[in-house]
């Protein structure tokens, strides 16, 4: 199960905080203390003269005692930067760099049937030469999952062998195995097609040791497939389902998309996209959203691709480091 995560949160000064949410203040994920700050004329043109300073989020929530057989993490999608993660006070992940994603294992540190505070440390100094932002500035997810279960982010498909009328869709899925014993689930595939048909269906089992992690990959036929395309942009689906061997499903559905297209470049025809020629005509874009500050905001996010298309762009540099989800 993965629940968004952004409510119930206080956000507080560790040293600077003078913001529009006063310490100790409820606030709704995203958020980017740093945007309601008042400016420092001596301050450094880099960062909109802006001043940095410390925060930290805290969350109190309730775990009930039928999640000790369960794997609970807490994903964070971006903290901006130096994030330190706590749970009741014992220290549980760091992530350094302020753009990157990463996870924070709960399990070990849960009191179980009671109340738990998590608590999430952030920094931000003179260390950008654009407007950074700082604090839980994306989303979080809480993730419970049983002890064989498909790891976050654990599914992927890539295509090859395109024919006139099919294409091979590869599905790679990681599954983890927590207990401790043999397990043999079955891996389940369904590829919804743009209209919302079912295209073609996969199934396989893999077997890990206690312990374990594994890839299960698939080869799926998919016939008649319908090209991604810049005027026309085609999505599939891919459901994965885990089944346990007792033909208990152990995981809810775990959806990702994808589209079909060819890609070539070489020096005679530059880039071709499924067999034509394309003049790529793209801006270089920064993570925030202007006077909403740093936070991902996907309407604004959406909006602004929007604009960009409008505009004729067909392509996007993220500017200098990775764009949120």
């Amino acid at each position: 199960m993965l629940t968004l995560w952004n409510h119930g949160w206080t956000a507080s000064s560790r040293w600077t905080f003078a913001g529009k949410s006063p310490d100790g203040a409820e606030v709704r994920l995203p958020h980017d203390p740093v945007i309601s700050l008042e400016r420092d004329p001596d301050g450094s043109p880099s960062t909109g003269y802006f001043p940095g300073g410390s925060w930290q989020y805290e969350k109190t929530f309730e775990v009930p005692e039928e999640w000790r057989d369960k794997r609970v993490t807490v994903f964070f999608e971006g903290v901006y930067r130096s994030a330190s993660v706590f749970i009741n006070g014992d220290f549980v992940a760091n992530r350094p760099y302020g753009y990157s994603e990463f996870t924070a294992e709960l399990d070990p540190y849960l009191n179980y049937g009671d109340e738990n505070t998590i608590r999430v440390e952030a920094r931000s100094h003179d260390d950008s030469r654009w407007y950074s932002g700082a604090g839980i500035y994306r989303h979080v997810w809480l993730h419970v999952a049983d002890l064989v279960d498909i790891s976050l982010d654990g599914v992927s498909v890539a295509t090859s062998e395109f024919e006139a009328d099919t294409v091979i869709a590869t599905v790679e899925t990681e599954v983890r195995n927590a207990t401790h014993s043999l397990q043999t689930p079955r891996v389940s595939h369904e590829i919804i097609s743009p209209d919302g048909q079912v295209a073609a269906t996969g199934s396989a089992p893999i077997s890990l040791r206690p312990g374990e992690t594994g890839t299960c990959r698939q080869r799926i036929l998919i016939a008649g497939p319908r090209r991604w395309d810049l005027d026309a942009p085609n999505l599939y689906e891919c459901r994965t389902r885990l089944y346990l061997e007792t033909g208990e499903e152990t995981d809810p559905d775990a959806t990702v998309c994808f589209g079909i297209r060819t890609l070539a470049l070489d020096p005679t025809h530059g880039l071709r996209l499924n067999g034509n020629t394309v003049n790529l005509r793209g801006a270089c874009v920064h993570h925030d959203n202007g006077p909403l500050g740093a936070v991902t905001i996907d309407r604004a996010d959406e909006g602004r691709v929007e604009l960009l298309k409008q505009a004729g762009v067909i392509a996007i540099r993220s500017a200098h480091q990775r764009m949120g989800r």
